[in-house]
C-alpha cells in the first residue's frame, strides 16, 4: 500500500505543478490583453495554454485511476459520501501523505488548517 500512496502523492503534485503553470500563463495572457500587446504574442501564449489544458487531463485521469485502487475507494465513491470523489481524495493524499500518519481525524484537520477551537477557527498567536 505505501507504493500506491507514494504514486498518488507524486501524481497529485505533478498535477498541481501543471495547474500552477497554466494559471500563471493565463494571468500573463490577461495582463498582455489589458496592455494591448500584439495579437501574435497573445496567440503564442493561448496556444501554450491549450496544450497545458490537454496535458493537465492526463495526470488528472491517472490520479483517479490509481485512487480507485486505494482501499478507501469504495467508501469514497459510495452514494452516502457525495462531493469529494476520487480526484479530490487523491489531492488530499497529495497534501497530507498517507493518512495513517495521523492518530485521529482532529490531527488531520489541524494539519490541513481546518482545525476548530471552541467552535471557531483558531487565530494565530504570537510565539506559537
Amino acid at each position: 500500500m505505501p507504493a500506491l500512496e507514494d504514486e498518488i502523492v507524486h501524481t497529485a503534485r505533478q498535477l498541481w505543478d501543471i495547474q500552477k503553470t497554466r494559471i500563471m500563463l493565463s494571468n500573463r495572457l490577461r495582463g498582455l490583453e489589458r496592455r494591448g500587446v500584439s495579437p501574435i504574442a497573445a496567440n503564442v501564449i493561448q496556444s501554450a495554454l491549450n496544450d497545458l489544458e490537454q496535458t493537465e487531463r492526463i495526470p488528472a485521469r491517472h490520479l483517479e485511476k490509481i485512487c480507485a485502487e486505494h482501499f478507501m475507494a469504495d467508501w469514497i465513491v459510495s452514494a452516502e459520501r457525495r462531493g469529494i470523489g476520487l480526484g479530490g481524495f487523491g489531492r488530499i493524499i497529495g497534501v497530507t501523505g498517507p493518512l495513517d500518519l495521523f492518530p485521529n481525524v482532529a490531527k488531520l484537520w489541524r494539519d490541513m488548517g481546518m482545525a476548530v477551537d471552541g467552535g471557531r477557527a483558531p487565530r494565530r498567536t504570537r510565539g506559537l
